[in-house]
Protein backbone atom coordinates (compact mmCIF):
# COMPACT_ATOMS: atom_id res chain seq x y z
CA UNK A 1 0.00 0.00 0.00
CA UNK A 2 1.33 3.43 -0.95
CA UNK A 3 1.91 5.90 1.84
CA UNK A 4 0.30 9.36 1.62
CA UNK A 5 1.91 12.60 2.75
CA UNK A 6 0.90 16.22 3.20
CA UNK A 7 1.92 18.22 0.14
CA UNK A 8 0.76 21.67 1.19
CA UNK A 9 -1.96 23.61 2.98
CA UNK A 10 -4.08 26.41 1.54
CA UNK A 11 -6.19 28.93 3.35
CA UNK A 12 -9.19 28.57 1.05
CA UNK A 13 -10.97 25.55 -0.43
CA UNK A 14 -11.16 27.34 -3.79
CA UNK A 15 -7.40 27.77 -4.02
CA UNK A 16 -6.84 24.14 -3.04
CA UNK A 17 -9.36 22.98 -5.67
CA UNK A 18 -7.45 24.83 -8.41
CA UNK A 19 -4.18 23.18 -7.38
CA UNK A 20 -5.80 19.74 -7.14
CA UNK A 21 -7.20 20.19 -10.65
CA UNK A 22 -3.76 21.09 -11.97
CA UNK A 23 -2.12 18.12 -10.24
CA UNK A 24 -4.74 15.66 -11.45
CA UNK A 25 -4.52 16.98 -15.02
CA UNK A 26 -0.80 16.19 -14.83
CA UNK A 27 -1.46 12.61 -13.73
CA UNK A 28 -0.84 13.06 -10.00
CA UNK A 29 -3.55 11.51 -7.82
CA UNK A 30 -4.34 13.71 -4.84
CA UNK A 31 -7.04 14.45 -2.30
CA UNK A 32 -8.25 17.47 -0.39
CA UNK A 33 -8.50 17.09 3.35
CA UNK A 34 -10.42 19.76 5.20
CA UNK A 35 -9.11 20.43 8.68
CA UNK A 36 -12.14 22.41 9.84
CA UNK A 37 -13.44 21.41 13.22
CA UNK A 38 -17.22 21.11 13.11
CA UNK A 39 -17.49 22.00 16.78
CA UNK A 40 -15.18 25.01 16.89
CA UNK A 41 -15.77 27.83 14.39
CA UNK A 42 -12.11 28.20 13.39
CA UNK A 43 -10.94 27.63 9.85
CA UNK A 44 -7.63 25.75 9.92
CA UNK A 45 -7.01 25.42 6.21
CA UNK A 46 -7.25 22.81 3.52
CA UNK A 47 -4.56 20.17 3.08
CA UNK A 48 -3.59 18.56 -0.21
CA UNK A 49 -2.51 14.96 0.23
CA UNK A 50 -0.46 13.01 -2.36
CA UNK A 51 1.25 9.67 -2.52
CA UNK A 52 4.79 9.83 -1.19
CA UNK A 53 6.16 8.67 -4.56
CA UNK A 54 4.51 11.70 -6.27
CA UNK A 55 5.56 14.31 -3.70
CA UNK A 56 8.59 15.79 -5.49
CA UNK A 57 6.88 15.95 -8.86
CA UNK A 58 3.79 17.58 -7.34
CA UNK A 59 5.87 20.12 -5.43
CA UNK A 60 7.79 21.00 -8.60
CA UNK A 61 4.56 21.51 -10.56
CA UNK A 62 3.21 23.85 -7.90
CA UNK A 63 6.46 25.84 -7.87
CA UNK A 64 6.40 26.15 -11.68
CA UNK A 65 2.84 27.51 -11.63
CA UNK A 66 3.61 30.04 -8.90
CA UNK A 67 6.22 31.79 -11.03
Amino acid sequence: MDRTVLLTTYSSPEEAAIVVGMLRSNGIPCEIENRNNLYVPIFNGVDIIVFEKDFERARNLIEQHQE
